[in-house]
């Protein structure tokens, strides 16, 4: 047998080839940083991509930034809660406590794995204190109701965040705020950043500023405020990553159409709703009551598998004191949920391994 080890995943940037031609401009221009020309360029295409106006698309330093950035914009009453899923990753959390938010832990829906509006409403008759935001999260580069948050954040005049980390395929433009993440793991990656998205052209220009120590057309600085700007360097495997995406995309839907087909030849059906078909991801989950099992079966036979999210950010030490509801649906999904070995070019070999790893151990005795 093969002794190789497969990992969990392999990221996939532009070649040094593909990139110069976006370096010798960064070198012509001798602007490194501080919005310049390619940062500008990268979000004047991905409006273009998303149908949008230029106005509507910030590019940033990274997800975690982009999001204390987000709740900072919409004017969030800083030392209010922040109710969000506790079925996320942690950046989520620490995003919402270095502004001055408390995270306020509640549940997901269980086909979904999402928070819905109704999920929120309910949470907001239970919390201890006021909420003055609501974080949702795309889990897993997963849609979300993106005109049902819009309608929430209207009715109740609480702003809404979400977290579109891993959704680039899934996003839509709307008047809440949306931060997708460009980093090296991601289907869209520049190495390292994010995109703050919104059709609301004064929060994407008060995320502008809040993202400049403050600064907007001149060096006052004039609000709290964190230096979080892109580099013209990430923008350059940006725009490089944006070429491409066309065909890494049928490349990555590729991937996972294998991934999937896998996964039903050992009898685990229960593949995310539309990945490889409607989105890409590039980290594929399945949900699986031996799911402790294949995770060791698939590591005894060399292939990484892990829980993405762990218990869920109520499992974290740093957040084992705020407030919370009750979590069964999270503890249902962190038993069950594994991620899966996935990436753009993987081959056909590493696919046979997992999937004939995948029907050894799916069934226990």
């Amino acid at each position: 047998m093969d002794d190789t080890r497969i990992p969990i995943m392999r990221p996939f940037l532009p070649d040094t080839e593909t990139l110069i031609p976006y370096l010798r401009r960064i070198d012509n221009n001798r602007w490194y940083s501080n919005y310049g020309p390619l940062c500008h360029e990268l979000e004047e295409r991905l409006a273009e991509h998303w149908s949008v106006k230029t106005t509507h698309v910030l590019s940033l330093s990274n997800a975690t930034q982009a999001l204390s950035i987000a709740l900072w914009s919409v004017e969030a009453p800083a030392g209010s809660l922040c109710l969000m899923p506790s079925w996320s990753f942690v950046a989520t959390a620490h995003a919402a406590r270095q502004v001055g938010f408390t995270p306020f832990l509640t549940d997901v829906d269980a086909n979904s794995a999402a928070l819905t509006p109704d999920i929120a409403f309910a949470s907001l008759k239970r919390a201890p204190s006021p909420v003055g935001a609501v974080i949702v999260v795309c889990p897993f580069g997963a849609p979300v109701p993106w005109e049902d948050w819009a309608d929430f954040q209207q009715r109740t005049g609480i702003p809404v965040i979400i977290d579109a980390a891993a959704a680039f395929d899934t996003v839509q433009p709307g008047p809440v705020p949306t931060v997708v993440s460009l980093h090296a793991t991601k289907v869209f990656p520049a190495g390292e950043g994010a995109i703050l998205m919104c059709t609301n052209d004064d929060v994407v220009e008060q995320a502008r500023r809040r993202a400049n120590f403050g600064f907007l057309g001149d060096h006052h600085s004039r609000c709290h405020a964190t230096n979080a700007k892109m580099s013209e360097y990430h923008a350059a495997v940006g725009l490089a990553s944006l070429d491409a995406w066309p065909a890494n995309r049928r490349r990555w839907q590729s991937a996972l159409n294998q991934m999937r087909q896998a996964c039903a030849q050992a009898g685990l059906a229960d593949w995310p709703q539309g990945l490889g078909e409607t989105y890409v991801c590039s980290s594929p989950t399945i949900r699986s009551a031996a799911a402790s099992h294949l995770i060791s079966g698939l590591q005894s036979d060399g292939i990484e598998a892990r829980r993405w999210w762990q218990g869920g950010i109520a499992s974290h030490e740093a957040f084992n004191q705020v407030p919370r509801l009750a979590l069964p649906v999270t503890e249902q999904l962190a038993a069950t949920t594994l991620a899966l070995p996935c990436w753009l070019d993987i081959d056909p070999q590493s696919i046979s391994r997992v999937a004939a790893s995948l029907k050894r151990h799916a069934h226990p005795d």
